[in-house]
């Protein structure tokens, strides 16, 4: 009987054992299991030597001797006698005797040879064995492991509806950090797509000056802390209007520009883009990149002949030249592949097998150059071009007639055409003219300079009104970078003379539209060389008399920054002088940096490289190349950067991503601390309910410990329940959420759990 009430067992027991912890601490009537245990084995190994000796002598074959069966029928009858005598001596004393091994050894030794030979004839070699004794010590009782989690699954089996509802509170938990998890997973994933697919087209740009993206942001940040703030007189109580300059708000955001540009500036490092460099790039494996554009920054120059608004033919300046690099530029150095190039006027940096896998042609007739001298015309998604872009080059759109004279309408004036249903025949075969340095630029044989009537220095707009290379601080006007000969009657006869000199036509021979979903956007609306003539006009410009003896005035120490042009000098250092900050934000932002640098690469007298720009078919052509470039730096041949857009698109995402997961996650860490502390309160109140069970267990020997294994045991499992659950779930939720975000967003496969998450909830 076990019992917890001593009383009861006083009344009915006989013998009354008390446990704790599985050790027996007292026992009424102690039981000796040695005295027993020897007893019985003597009685019983005398009783087999007797039945024994019986045997052998009642079986015993004709050829053993009488000697021998008198010998042991001697030793039979002396140990008879030692029984009888012990047997009486029992029944004297009413108590059993042990027979001490001594004795009994002695006995084994008077047994003959023959006897034993006997004895092992008949396979009775054992009784002449001591017998071992049985481990008699005490083993406390214990509760294996498998017992405690069996105990615990049988009872939780046994309250299905209660065990379920317990694991499924448990679950909500895991299922929210779950999806937090799935969500930050996915959207990692299509970042990594992304990169592979979408941005590994993105070009890597190798500028005069590279910036980080740590840099950019820290400007971006910086643009919103130094923002001004009029709060003090915002929003007045007064009904009274005053009328303001302006000047203070406006010099409170040329301070504020100062201060951003000066730190920006600070992590800006100046790339050494050399003639070797180049050539270096040059040498690039094919299988790195699927184009690059090297970029000189030289200036185009170009004639062409045109018609006036009252049908005369008229003469115009349409040279071309890379857009100089201001504050500004270096500032905000997100440059993209046309960043630095002349608005309307880029290079086709690859072959017509390369270019045409992004681009359509548009209209019969249309056709990749096969020359350096022809060109294309790119147009927009819809067909559409810049009304700009036809000024800058000096097309007309004017009505002709069969003989391609303007149509002059009643006014006197040229009729000018629809512009929004313009074939595109008009476009093709449109030309204009190359003029080389000599003939562009007059030498005055007396003074040993060149005029200066293209306007070098002198501050004024170009012709799309763009006055972002001038600086309104200088009184000086030395500063102008996009020069060229104005419209007026004056220089009417030397333009003609240079068209008319020229051997260099330049034609329009196709018109291109970007495909769409294109990998590549090599050039946008304009009209786009060939490689083959910038490396020709490098090569002419290199070969002037102009170039010849600026180069020959650079080398006289006393003439730094003197140009050939009478009088010009032009800076080369980025200035910013606090004396021009409040004269206006653009004084800032537009001030012209390495103006003389910029000078000699337009007039062709530095081959080294303006920028260079690598375009990249994929991830893995995107890693080489930026191997390759990091190379030149490792070697040690010049400090030199490369700038990466996509890379600074993903920083910023994956950094947004991380904050918007870390808020989630810590969200979802509350929900699953709720649902333990949920899981350890059923327990408590499950080791309540279940004291009668301990009682008896307790009773019959189980420890404190083999009960903290039982309810241990039970947690684990529903632990592990609520886990499947909330796995479980989380794996039918994905698919589903993920087609309700790809509905909202048109971002599928948003959510994706990783099995290493799952195994680690």
């Amino acid at each position: 009987m076990v019992t917890h009430n001593a009383e009861l067992a006083y009344q009915y027991a006989t013998r009354i054992c008390r446990f704790k912890d599985g050790q027996l601490i007292e026992d009424t009537n102690p039981y000796d299991p040695e005295n027993e245990s020897c007893e019985q084995s003597e009685t019983v190994e005398e009783t087999l030597a007797v039945e024994a000796q019986t045997n052998a002598f009642a079986n015993s074959t004709t050829d053993v001797t009488e000697v021998e069966v008198d010998r042991a029928s001697v030793l039979t009858s002396q140990n008879a006698e030692i029984n009888v005598q012990n047997g009486q001596d029992e029944e004297e004393t009413g108590k059993k005797k042990k027979t001490s091994n001594h004795k009994r050894k002695v006995a084994m030794r008077n047994v003959g040879e023959e006897t034993k030979a006997l004895f092992d004839k008949l396979g009775l070699n054992s009784l002449s064995k001591k017998k071992k004794k049985k481990d008699k010590t005490f083993k406390p009782t214990s509760m294996s492991a498998g017992m405690a989690f069996g105990l615990s699954l049988k009872n939780l089996i046994s309250k299905k509806r209660r065990t379920f509802l317990t694991s499924f509170a448990g679950a909500i938990g895991i299922i929210g950090l779950a999806l937090v998890l799935s969500i930050y997973n996915g959207f990692n994933i299509y970042l990594a797509k992304m990169e592979t697919e979408m941005l590994s087209g993105v070009p890597l740009g190798i500028y005069q000056y590279n910036v980080s993206s740590n840099a950019i942001m820290d400007l971006m940040t910086s643009m919103m802390e130094n923002e001004p703030s009029n709060s003090d007189t915002s929003y007045p109580d007064s009904d009274e209007i005053k009328v303001s300059s302006g000047s203070a708000y406006d010099g409170a955001m040329a301070k504020m520009m100062l201060s951003i540009v000066k730190s920006f500036m600070d992590g800006v490092q100046k790339n050494e883009l050399t003639v070797e460099f180049a050539e270096y790039m040059k040498a690039m494996p094919k299988d790195y990149y699927t184009a690059m554009n090297i970029s000189y920054g030289l200036r185009y120059n170009l004639v062409r002949k045109t018609y006036d608004e009252n049908g005369n033919v008229a003469y115009k300046d349409i040279s071309q030249q890379p857009r100089p690099l201001t504050t500004t530029a270096i500032a905000t150095t997100v440059l993209g592949e046309n960043g630095l190039q002349a608005k309307y006027w880029q290079e086709l940096v690859a072959d017509e097998e390369v270019m045409m896998r992004s681009y359509d042609f548009i209209g019969e007739g249309s056709r990749f150059p096969q020359n350096k001298n022809e060109v294309l015309l790119c147009v927009n998604s819809d067909n559409s071009i810049n009304a700009d872009l036809l000024n800058a080059f000096g097309i007309e759109t004017y009505e002709k007639d069969e003989k391609g004279n303007v149509v002059i309408g009643n006014d006197g004036k040229a009729v000018k055409m629809d512009t929004n249903n313009v074939p595109y025949e008009y476009f093709i075969g449109q030309t204009f003219k190359l003029v080389d340095n000599d003939s562009y630029y007059v030498y005055d044989e007396e003074s040993g300079k060149y005029e200066n009537n293209v306007g070098i220095g002198k501050a004024s707009t170009d012709d799309s009104g763009d006055s972002s290379g001038f600086n309104p601080l200088s009184d000086k006007e030395s500063n102008k970078l996009i020069w060229s000969y104005d419209d007026s009657e004056e220089f009417q006869d030397l333009l003609k003379n240079m068209y008319v000199q020229s051997d260099e036509e330049i034609k329009i021979v196709g018109v291109i539209r970007a495909k769409k979903n294109a990998e590549h956007s090599y050039v946008t609306s304009s009209i786009c060389y060939t490689g083959a003539l910038a490396e020709s006009t490098l090569e002419n410009a290199q070969n002037s008399e102009l170039v010849k003896r600026q180069l020959a005035l650079a080398e006289d120490s006393k003439n730094k920054n003197a140009t050939v042009f009478d009088g010009v000098r032009l800076n080369d250092s980025v200035d910013f002088a606090e004396s021009g900050v409040n004269s206006s934000v653009a004084a800032i932002t537009g001030v012209p940096a390495l103006q003389y640098t910029y000078f000699m690469r337009a007039i062709g007298a530095d081959r080294s490289p303006y920028y260079i720009t690598v375009f990249p078919n994929d991830s893995d052509q995107k890693t080489n190349s930026g191997n390759y470039i990091s190379a030149w730096q490792k070697s040690g041949k010049g400090n030199l950067g490369y700038f990466d857009v996509s890379e600074m698109f993903l920083v910023n995402m994956r950094s947004t991503l991380d904050l918007v997961s870390a808020m989630l996650i810590a969200v979802a860490a509350i929900s699953l601390v709720v649902s333990t502390v949920m899981i350890g309160v059923i327990t408590s109140n499950s080791v309540v309910e279940r004291t009668r069970e301990i009682g008896i267990l307790r009773a019959i020997g189980a420890r404190k410990k083999d009960i903290r294994n039982v309810f241990i045991a039970e947690t684990s499992i529903i632990g592990l329940c609520s886990g499947l659950i909330g796995i479980a779930v989380t794996y039918i939720l994905c698919p589903i959420l993920s087609l309700i975000i790809k509905a909202v967003t048109g971002i599928g496969s948003l959510l994706h759990f990783h099995p290493l998450h799952a195994f680690i909830l």
